[in-house]
């Protein structure tokens, strides 16, 4: 009955190997290296969707079928491919082939066994990097060791080497709970090689099973709260009725939340006076001094916006920054009354001498008479820079004093 039914087994992988060449064919591109002399196995890297029928291994060569006698070195049992133990020869190409009546893929998958380099428990091509923060706790695993859980499926019983070398483990710096190591407090000196060691037990005989892991802690780079550039607290003044532009330029991360306030509320979208926009400007050298633009565009400044200032608030997981802008009225401008003022002394002390000359340079008996210029000159300086009466320009054309009078008071 027994020789039935591999018989069976073997027509069946026959006829599998006949089908596998109409399949689908691809590569697995992860090289898993594995150390030699020790019991491995592998599985054949689908996905969920693709299982769709029992999976079939084949030799190099692509079309002859794996044993499936377990006591055989290499077999395949339970959709594994075995290595009972595996040996340096036994590296090379397998494939793992999925097919119903409809459906077929094949998939190359590369193996590579290596032995230990001199002197070490290791070869260097068979390591895995994982790498722990500091400070704080953090934790090793064992991997690839689901393969070798017994039937109350459980995981071997673990032990661990740092540097080759037995590590002591004392459940206060090192804890060992199934496949992991709990490192507590990690430093520096946790930096090496970790060698996860377990056996299992194959048809009564034990087998060595083995991870290298090597460890690389890194420093734990915290946030920093955003920095706003601008603006610095400041005032700036503005008319009354006109639009203005207010921006906030934060350096931080792209993710941090950037907005203005005013009033003690946020903007809100449909403001019809107010509207926000963002620009997000990243630095492709660190992605941590990024810039986050937020500008306000307030169409009409109204009476109530000099009330309040307006807040900028940028803020991460580490914290938050804030700056505003008050608005202010413009200050009253005092050049234009004081240079009137001025000017107002200067043609009043022009006409004093204007009228000095008069007395004493005039030819007696010619030129208009002296109370008729004083009224045009007064009533001139009264009207400021209003339109000259004829009569009056008429005067002040008869003296070369009144020309240039009447030319620098009827300048713009």
């Amino acid at each position: 009955m027994k020789v039935l039914f591999r018989l069976v087994c073997f027509i069946a992988l026959l006829t599998s190997s006949l089908e596998a060449d109409k399949c689908e064919e691809r590569e697995e591109e992860v090289i898993l290296v594995s150390s030699a002399h020790e019991i491995d196995a592998r599985s054949c890297p689908l996905i969920l969707s693709e299982h769709k029928g029992p999976i079939i291994w084949y030799k190099n060569d692509g079309k002859t079928p794996v044993s499936t006698e377990r006591d055989s070195r290499i077999h395949q049992h339970k959709d594994k491919l075995w290595f009972v133990p595996a040996e340096v020869e036994d590296s090379g190409y397998y494939y793992c082939a999925v097919s119903n009546s409809t459906y077929c893929l094949k998939t190359k998958i590369a193996a590579e066994f290596v032995q230990h380099e001199p002197n070490l428990c290791y070869n260097s091509q068979a390591v895995f990097t994982q790498r722990l923060l500091i400070p704080g706790d953090g934790q090793l695993v064992c991997p690839y060791l689901d393969f070798f859980k017994d039937e109350n499926n459980e995981l071997p019983q673990i032990q661990w080497y740092k540097d080759c070398k037995p590590l002591l483990l004392d459940n206060i710096n090192f804890v060992g709970i199934a496949n992991k190591l709990i490192i507590t407090n990690v430093t520096t000196v946790h930096n090496g090689h970790y060698t996860c060691h377990a056996s299992y037990t194959h048809l009564g005989k034990q087998y060595r099973v083995s991870r290298v892991i090597e460890l690389i802690t890194l420093v734990k780079s915290r946030n920093k709260r955003p920095e706003i550039v601008s603006p610095a607290n400041e005032t700036i003044e503005v008319v009354l009725g006109s639009w203005l532009q207010l921006i906030c330029n934060v350096t931080g991360q792209l993710s941090n939340f950037v907005y203005w306030r005013w009033n003690g509320s946020a903007i809100k979208e449909y403001e019809p006076m107010m509207m926000e926009e963002f620009t997000y400007v990243q630095n492709p050298l660190n992605k941590r001094r990024s810039t986050v633009i937020a500008r306000l565009n307030i169409t009409a400044v109204e009476s109530k916006f000099f009330l309040h200032p307006f807040i900028c608030l940028a803020k991460n997981t580490e914290g938050r920054s804030t700056a505003y802008i008050q608005l202010i009225h413009p200050a009253p401008d005092f050049q234009t009354p004081t240079i009137g003022v001025f000017v107002m002394l200067t043609l009043l002390q022009m006409e004093r001498r204007m009228m000095h000359t008069y007395y004493i340079q005039r030819p007696l008996g010619k030129g208009p008479p002296l109370t008729q210029i004083f009224l045009c000159l007064t009533s001139y300086l009264r009207s400021w820079k209003n339109s000259v009466d004829i009569s009056c320009s008429s005067v002040a054309e008869t003296t070369t004093l009144g020309k240039a009078l009447l030319r620098l008071l009827m300048k713009p």
